[in-house]
């Protein structure tokens, strides 16, 4: 977790008014209470913002909504203080949601020079809708007989040479990864020696790529979400007041009036 995080928020709750009523029961009670409070908000404003992920990205992963947000709970021993964040990873995304901007290439998620989207179906991964695994390294490869100087297995070789060749250029005003149409049989004619091949169909994209991608809405309201937590938080001190107070007052024989 960096030192400075994406957004940062702080909230106080006043302790003072119930620490004149409750006098001698007040460090008893107010540590506890403060605890609880600031613990339950965070959790709602968790939850809150697993929701807001659901609706902003399309089709997320866990990684960008169950594995997203961190949260520090207080201690009773502590500085009763309570966090919640975004882990850094994930902030690196989600902060174009925020905070809006342009994602360029270099950045998470674009490649050093082209941002990848999947166009041909076998190649989107359903859960997401971007890329299937290793998709790029597979295209490479057979645009590539000789795999730029890495190592290939003969089987891959093998099972390379029967698909259709891909090759990565701007075509029809669209700059993206095309694979080659599939071929006619031998048409018999030749022409200096060589026998010509025609082509049935013009080539299918694959991959479309883009130089960058400019983030619009839907905003991700994270600031807007925690604030709307934290409006409970009162609400959650006073009833944890009363309850560890009748706790304490029935331990001991007393009335909780």
């Amino acid at each position: 977790m960096s030192d400075r995080p994406l957004v940062e928020l702080r909230f106080n709750v006043g302790t003072t008014s119930w620490a004149r009523q409750l006098q001698g029961f007040a460090k008893d009670v107010i540590p506890y209470a403060a605890s609880y409070a600031l613990n339950g908000t965070v959790f709602a404003a968790r939850d809150a913002l697993r929701d807001e992920a659901k609706r902003v990205f399309d089709r997320p992963v866990p990684f960008a909504v169950q594995q997203a947000f961190g949260y520090t709970r207080t201690r009773l021993n502590g500085d009763l203080t309570a966090r919640i964040y975004i882990r850094d990873r994930q902030s690196a995304f989600y902060k174009y949601q925020i905070m809006g901007g342009t994602r360029v290439p270099g950045d998470i998620g674009p490649g050093q020079t082209w941002l990848f989207l999947p166009v041909a179906p076998e190649l989107i991964d359903p859960a997401s809708g971007g890329l299937r695994r290793n998709v790029l390294q597979g295209l490479s490869r057979r645009a590539s007989p000789k795999a730029q100087g890495k190592a290939v297995h003969r089987t891959t070789k093998a099972r390379d040479a029967k698909r259709r060749g891909v090759f990565f250029t701007p075509l029809w005003g669209t700059q993206g990864i095309w694979e080659r149409p599939e071929r006619t049989k031998a048409t018999g004619l030749r022409r200096r020696g060589v026998r010509q091949v025609h082509n049935l169909s013009a080539p299918r994209l694959l991959v479309a790529a883009y130089k960058h991608e400019e983030y619009r809405r839907p905003r991700f309201d994270f600031q807007g979400i925690v604030a709307r937590a934290y409006e409970d938080l009162p609400i959650r001190f006073d009833e944890a007041v009363r309850q560890r107070l009748g706790r304490i007052l029935s331990d001991r024989g007393l009335s909780g009036r």
